[in-house]
């Protein structure tokens, strides 16, 4: 067998054996992680306990799906100016020192009742309003932004067509439009 069969032959036992829907499987299994690049692990995982009580799937998916808290470790890590990403983690802490002091545990290991009620006192504190404006906004924006959130929730069209600003909503089934 000379160099080139060589090659051939590896190259198709590689072809069957990485078949591409298992690539595109494993690529986003990668993706997924339980922690970020920039935000700690405790802060990441709040960031993701958050954004999901924000954003719960139902019917349609959620912030989780939409790897949500991803895009807020890469906003926080590489668009925050330093004042912005250290009140940001502040507001982080702030969180997690409220829920252990009123039940005994970090946001992230609250039920779902729990947690509804700890972002409840935390959108009536005056001092923590600023950020959960922030959070809330930037779980909107990573969602919306996101191919599950345009394609799943918004009606995607990628090529839209004639630009009609006075559209019912009725005539495109009740369905906000997102772009690409």
């Amino acid at each position: 067998m000379n160099r080139r069969e060589a090659l051939k032959r590896t190259a198709l036992l590689l072809g069957v054996a990485a078949h591409p829907a298992a690539i595109t499987r494993a690529l986003a299994q990668a993706a997924r992680t339980d922690s970020g690049r920039y935000l700690t692990t405790g802060q990441f995982a709040t960031v993701s306990a958050m954004a999901d009580r924000i954003l719960p799937a139902t019917d349609t998916p959620g912030a989780l799906d939409a790897d949500v808290p991803l895009f807020v470790d890469t906003i926080y890590g590489r668009f925050m100016h330093d004042d912005e990403a250290t009140s940001f983690a502040q507001g982080l802490e702030n969180v997690n020192r409220a829920s252990r002091s009123a039940l005994g545990a970090p946001f992230a290991q609250l039920t779902p009742d729990q947690a509804d009620a700890q972002l409840q006192a935390l959108i009536e504190r005056e001092t923590e309003r600023g950020f959960w404006r922030q959070l809330r906004a930037l779980v909107l924006q990573g969602f919306f932004t996101s191919e599950v959130g345009a394609k799943q929730v918004l009606n995607y069209d990628p090529v839209p067509g004639r630009y009609d600003p006075d559209m019912p909503v009725s005539e495109v089934n009740n369905i906000a439009w997102a772009e690409g």
